[in-house]
């Protein structure tokens, strides 16, 4: 099943402290493997979690942690 980029989601770890993205991955794309290593780094760094559109992804995310 193909996705119209309007729908695809992008799932992101980000930084409590400087707020950029530190992990992205696309939503759909995700196994549970990589899923579990996502959340695994989510809770090792204490990062939020934030899902967005591919569109405001691509509108400007700022990547990498200070």
């Amino acid at each position: 099943m193909e996705i119209q980029e309007k729908d695809v989601k992008v799932k992101m770890s980000i930084c409590q402290e400087c707020g950029n993205a530190v992990r992205v991955s696309i939503l759909h794309t995700m196994t549970k493997e990589s899923t579990k290593d996502f959340m695994k780094e989510v809770l090792k760094y204490n990062l939020d979690i934030k899902t967005i559109s591919l569109e405001n992804y691509r509108k400007g995310v700022k990547l990498g942690c200070n």
